[in-house]
């Protein structure tokens, strides 16, 4: 999926990378600000367990913030959309990009936005304290099932994005979680950047096993509003 530190991020305030946070609060596009846009006819998209430091194997799905209590609980800041898939979760990973631990969960409970987890291998404050900052992963296989037309974040990273003529315009780079719509940040050919929202009107195929994404550019929608007003 798709992160780096410090953990801030813009969509609920998940982990997520301080550019995307910086960056999300100056879009603008044709004179209107994308945090403000009506969410209509949104594309059905999973934007949970899939950021940055995944594996093709693993998801991520919280970052442990800080222990809680004196008997090995921690506090995890989810960054899963579903927060129940926690009540759940048995066998999951402790990663800080070095060192990976396999462990078992055997308690959930909620603490306002956060999560308080009980890994079985650890009692103790003291035992726990050292992986402040580490991710939570899971196998893909334990993610949250898709229903279809959803996908994760980390497999359209780097995909190839090509408006409705099927010319190429660059390779899909970040995406941005605002409280309108996500957006689609395209590292374009010629060096540029091109923000598209997620929503049907400009996203309208996403092939994840081929890595390529079609969108219509503003340019695009605009000429297609304006028919539809001549007609």
């Amino acid at each position: 999926g798709v992160y780096t530190p410090p953990y801030i991020i813009c969509h609920r305030r998940k982990p997520d990378d301080l550019r995307t946070h910086q960056r999300a609060t100056t879009l603008y596009v044709t004179g209107a600000s994308l945090m403000t846009c009506a969410r209509i006819s949104v594309l059905p998209y999973c934007i949970g367990e899939s950021m940055e430091h995944n594996t093709e194997d693993r998801l991520r799905v919280g970052v442990i913030t800080s222990s809680h209590g004196i008997k090995g609980e921690v506090k995890v800041y989810p960054t899963t959309d579903d927060n129940d898939r926690f009540k759940t979760l048995e066998k999951c990973y402790l990663s800080n990009g070095r060192e990976t631990l396999e462990v078992n969960c055997t308690s959930c409970k909620f603490l306002k936005n956060m999560v308080i987890l009980k890994f079985e291998e650890y009692d103790n404050i003291n035992d726990i304290e050292r992986f402040k900052n580490y991710d939570i992963l899971v196998d893909r296989e334990d993610a949250v099932p898709l229903m279809d037309g959803e996908f994760f974040i980390c497999d359209v990273l780097d995909a190839d994005v090509y408006d409705q003529n099927d010319e190429h315009i660059g390779i899909l780079d970040d995406v941005l979680e605002t409280p309108a719509n996500d957006v689609f940040v395209v590292k374009k050919d010629d060096g540029g950047e091109l923000l598209i929202p997620v929503v049907s009107d400009f996203v309208y195929d996403v092939d994840t096993e081929n890595r390529k994404v079609k969108v219509r550019t503003f340019e695009m929608v605009e000429a297609d509003d304006s028919d539809h007003k001549t007609e």
